[in-house]
């Protein structure tokens, strides 16, 4: 078995990134790529990084499965671009779609849902399925 590495991950077309932002401390919303978002949510707790040592994040607010690492790097270069507003409608929009509510499902939502999103005054634990 060989062993993967992060260069290796970025190269194989068989591995589906993910884009995701978190919710940390202090208000601020991180916003990231991984191939496996839920490991690196708990990396981010676990303060595995730079940015998450300083502010520790609180909530997985998205997910998306985009496809190569090119791709997800394209998605997270235009996520970063945009206002905390715009973050947060794309994080809405991914929580209102039924992957989203599968995802939750799948993983029991409480694994990475710490608390209510807030989006223009309005909060909403989890989306109601149509």
């Amino acid at each position: 078995m060989a062993i993967l590495t992060r260069f290796n991950a970025r190269r194989d077309r068989s591995i589906v990134w993910w884009t995701y932002v978190l919710a940390c401390e202090g208000d601020v919303l991180y916003v990231g790529i991984s191939p496996d978002p839920m490991k690196r949510f708990r990396d981010h707790q676990l303060g595995r990084s730079r940015f998450s040592r300083i502010r520790k994040p609180r909530e997985l607010l998205a997910c998306l499965p985009v496809g190569s690492h090119r791709d997800a790097s394209h998605q997270e270069r235009w996520l970063k671009g945009q206002s905390r507003q715009g973050k947060l409608l794309w994080a809405s929009m991914v929580r209102q779609s039924p992957f989203w509510i599968s995802l939750l499902e799948r993983h029991g939502g409480e694994a990475f849902l710490a608390r209510p999103l807030s989006h223009q005054g309005q909060t909403s634990r989890s989306p109601s399925p149509p």
